[in-house]
């Protein structure tokens, strides 16, 4: 039944864009991303719908970055996680 809801498949789209993008796109991405909204039959030529589709995909955005953020948080001290580099790997530079 879910898949038959656009709202879902719409939802499911913007999670999987965010997710595989890493929470960055450029214009081209962008544009892509409202190919497939339209394909769902979302009219994306009206301004005010891409609006909509633009702040759906920034606040998938923000859950990712924050999710992320966590995961990192919570690594084990010992491991060089989330890109932290040592202090002396920064000196050698």
């Amino acid at each position: 039944m879910s898949e038959k809801n656009p709202v879902i498949k719409l939802a499911k789209e913007a999670a999987e864009f965010v997710a595989e993008n890493n929470a960055q796109w450029d214009h081209d991405g962008w544009e892509a991303f409202c190919a497939k909204a339209a394909k769902l039959g979302v009219n994306t030529s009206c301004d005010e719908t891409r609006a909509k589709l633009g702040a759906l995909l920034e606040s998938l955005k923000d859950f990712y970055q924050s999710f992320a953020a966590a995961a990192c948080a919570e690594e084990k001290p010992k491991k060089k996680a989330c890109g932290s580099r040592s202090r002396k790997s920064a000196a050698k530079e």
